[in-house]
């Protein structure tokens, strides 16, 4: 029997959702950035959608036992403070039900700040400052032929790479300057900056595996990987840094011994190389810049502590 949402779990979930995206009473709301709550701007089904989408049926059925739980205790019908203690408590059950939690969380979140109207636009963006998409995608031409197989299509090739990110394109190009026929496999599609609209959540859905962030096997760590054709590469701004000297040390103690030798060095310098990495250009956004700041007033203050 396939999961459903009926009307009393859809009816808990919205509760939740307007838990963590919650309308708050302000008199200084210039913006109305503080009284809009989750469900006024349909996250509560943008949450449902994604859910039925990307979770398997035995992490659904789990989930609706949560949502069951939470509704025996007239969750929808709790203020904000006794929802919030609601959700901890449930939170605190099992480290999966903390998971569950946590994911509901982020989703909600998520979704809210991302979300956008017919005419382009989020209610919440003025709260924060985010004016929004600034410009359009330029006309880039994708220079990749991919290939779609097709049933009972067959392919030949010297090697088969699984992954198109920064560990399998590298080893596709050396492999194929070595004269190999080799094919990449892809589980996502392939977009480049034409397709880069400046859209969050559209940038989720097409550009990262499963959608967004989703646990580790072992609930302990939320990941964000990579779903199109690049991998993190396509996604991850770039700062590239050379592996630190304690981390070789600790790769050769646990038997990579290599990792101390000069030919390691090699592979650095080709992949540096490759990547056009210098040391030019520097420029920091606003975010940056007040940390920067924030740690030379420390520092100052640190020294004067010091000298006293």
């Amino acid at each position: 029997m396939s999961f459903t949402f009926d009307a009393r779990r859809r009816a808990t979930l919205t509760a939740v959702v307007d838990t963590f995206v919650a309308s708050v009473p302000r008199d200084d709301d210039p913006t109305g950035f503080w009284a809009v709550k989750g469900s006024d701007l349909q996250v509560d089904a943008a949450v449902e959608q994604y859910l039925l989408e990307h979770l398997p049926e035995e992490e659904l059925e789990s989930l609706g036992q949560l949502l069951d739980t939470a509704a025996l205790v007239g969750m929808k019908n709790q203020p904000q403070a006794i929802r919030e203690a609601i959700l901890a408590n449930l939170g605190g059950i099992a480290p999966e039900a903390g998971l569950a939690v946590a994911s509901l969380c982020q989703l909600s979140t998520m979704i809210a700040y991302g979300v956008m109207d017919d005419q382009g636009r989020n209610p919440l963006w003025a709260g924060v400052g985010y004016p929004g998409p600034v410009s359009a995608p330029p006309a880039t031409p994708k220079t990749i032929t991919t290939i779609a197989p097709t049933a009972g299509e067959t392919l030949s090739a010297d090697v088969v790479i699984v992954g198109s990110g920064s560990g399998g394109g590298v080893a596709a190009a050396m492999l194929s300057q070595a004269g190999k026929n080799v094919i990449v496999v892809e589980g996502g599609s392939y977009r480049n900056e034409a397709d880069f609209v400046q859209n969050e959540l559209f940038a989720y859905q097409t550009l990262f595996l499963r959608g967004g962030f989703f646990p580790s096997a072992d609930g302990n760590v939320m990941l964000a990987a990579g779903g199109t054709v690049g991998g993190g590469s396509t996604v991850n701004w770039s700062n590239s840094l050379k592996t630190p000297d304690v981390v070789r040390k600790e790769w050769a103690d646990a038997g990579l011994e290599d990792a101390l030798g000069p030919e390691f060095d090699e592979h650095l310098a080709q992949v540096f190389a490759r990547m056009g990495c210098n040391q030019d250009v520097a420029l920091q956004n606003a975010q940056h810049e007040r940390l920067a700041e924030e740690l030379r007033a420390w520092a100052t203050r640190t020294a004067r502590w010091i000298s006293t």
